[in-house]
Parts: structure tokens; C-alpha cells; sequence
């Protein structure tokens, strides 16, 4: 799962953000975006899953910010609920 975030914040394709630049490297950025996705890929669970897939994903998510947070974003944990992210 932390590799799906990772193809997200670099994917060109996708439109996280307006001033979405999936070549910014900074880690303060980067780990923004990974926030970013998993409220994205949560609030995606709620509408098209079961009340059971919705706590399992819930479950996965919890572990995937764990990894993130003691990893590559340890300087910069995940927060809920951000819109924008500062280059």
C-alpha cells in the first residue's frame, strides 16, 4: 500500500491538487500529497464499500500512515483534512 501512495504524489496524470507537481522531490511536499491521498482513497471506501470493507480499509489506511509517518514522512506526519500543499 505505501507503494500505491508513492505512484499517486509522482503520477502526472492525476490531479491531486491546482498547482499539482508531481516532479517536486522536497519531502515536506511529497508527504503532504501522501495526507492528501489517503483522505482521498478513505473518503472513496466510504461511498462505494460495505460497512465491513469501509472498517478494513480504515484498518489498512491506519497502517499505511503508520509506516509513512515512521519512514519517509517521519519529519512530516500525515495530517487529516488538508486541502493544499505549500512548494
Amino acid at each position: 500500500m505505501p507503494h500505491l501512495l508513492d505512484s499517486i504524489v509522482t503520477d502526472p496524470d492525476i490531479d491531486l491538487l491546482p498547482d499539482f507537481d508531481p516532479h517536486d522531490s522536497d519531502p515536506k511536499y511529497v508527504c503532504c500529497l501522501k495526507s492528501i491521498a489517503v483522505d482521498c482513497l478513505s473518503t472513496v471506501g466510504k461511498v462505494d464499500c460495505t460497512a465491513d470493507e469501509v472498517k478494513t480499509m480504515s484498518h489498512i489506511m491506519d497502517e499505511v500512515i503508520v509506516k509513512s509517518d515512521a519512514g519517509e514522512c517521519k519529519a512530516y506526519p500525515y495530517v487529516h483534512g488538508l486541502e493544499t500543499c505549500k512548494k
